[in-house]
């Protein structure tokens, strides 16, 4: 909350960064973001991260093949090899995301692994120069994969609060 003189929304000459919500009283936009840790080892630790776009297909007409469809989709998999790959913004492009072992197969022969279902997409929407975004450079995608690092354990750093940019997932993933 921020105190204003406006007692009223039609008082509001500029942007109050936020939501009249009494008289002088500003509820200030805001943002809050809850990050998971997860340390998916399947069954050892030659883990991948692989995403899996959904891809439309057009049907080719045949006489061969006479088919009222007129497309259909398939998968493409794809294992990322860098871990800036696997920085993933969610949007509307239907992918799957998964952790596989592709040294172990299922009896069918696909690789053994977790398939991560998520949510409704958010991310930072504040510019790549402003220093709350410096600070958590994580909010910028929802998905970050990288390789298990003891000291690596805070997306924001150790010290989020006092970071510079340096420390954090961001940091790390150019390194």
């Amino acid at each position: 909350m921020k105190a204003t003189p406006y007692t009223s929304i039609h008082q509001e000459k500029e942007d109050i960064y936020g939501t009249l919500v009494a008289e002088n009283t500003v509820a200030v936009n805001h943002d809050h973001y809850v990050t998971y840790y997860l340390d998916l080892d399947i069954d050892g630790e030659a883990n991948s991260f692989m995403k899996s776009k959904l891809e439309t297909r057009r049907v080719t007409r045949s006489p061969h093949l006479p088919s009222p469809r007129r497309s259909y989709w398939r998968v493409q998999n794809k294992v990322l090899e860098r871990e800036a790959e696997a920085r993933i913004r969610l949007s509307s492009d239907p992918a799957q995301l998964s952790v596989v072992n592709i040294n172990k197969k299922t009896n069918v022969g696909n690789p053994v692994g977790y398939r991560l279902v998520t949510g409704q997409p958010a991310y930072s929407l504040l510019g790549d120069d402003d220093f709350p975004q410096i600070r958590a450079a994580y909010t910028k995608y929802q998905v970050w994969v990288t390789a298990y690092n003891k000291s690596e354990r805070w997306a924001g750093g150790f010290y989020a609060d006092r970071s510079h940019g340096d420390d954090g997932l961001a940091a790390w993933s150019r390194r």
